[in-house]
């Protein structure tokens, strides 16, 4: 007989019952991710994903026009750049499995420490650093302001 689910991060744990009455016993048989997104709530490289995600934490107007631009080449983050008629930012959110021909992988919370060193500089050099707009650690992403457009890269 299958008992009760308990969710556990984002798993679920199947449990099997035996026995009669007070003397039940019970062992997990299965353990279910109930996530398709390797623990990530949102991708940000799914452009009606993210859309939906920015009007749900209020970020972008749901009547605005809105332009999504990948960024390639990225080997531990994935970086878009969305643009509306009224503001323009960029949103970064790191991987597990780094981008190479490898199985290399690292911890996605990496990006916590990079938003907080974003932040921290901001106070101290905010001509030199894009300001920290919105962060979501469960998603291992935050948002920042957009380089203006005169900026050279370099």
């Amino acid at each position: 007989m299958i008992g009760s689910l308990y969710f556990v991060s984002l798993s679920v744990l199947v449990f099997s019952l035996s026995g009669q009455g007070n003397n039940k016993q019970g062992r997990i048989v299965k353990i279910v991710s109930i996530s398709n997104r390797g623990g990530c709530l949102i991708d940000i490289e799914k452009e009606n994903d993210v859309l939906v995600y920015l009007k749900e934490k209020k970020l972008i107007e749901a009547n605005n026009s809105v332009q999504v631009k990948r960024f390639g080449g990225g080997v531990s983050c994935k970086v878009i750049q969305i643009k509306t008629k009224n503001s323009s930012f960029v949103i970064k959110q790191a991987l597990s499995k780094l981008r190479v021909k490898d199985n290399w992988y690292s911890d996605r919370s990496r990006i916590i420490t990079e938003r907080k060193c974003l932040a921290t500089y901001y106070k101290i050099v905010p001509e030199y650093v894009p300001k920290v707009l919105y962060y979501d650690d469960s998603n291992y992403l935050f948002v920042m302001e957009s380089a203006s457009s005169e900026s050279i890269p370099w």
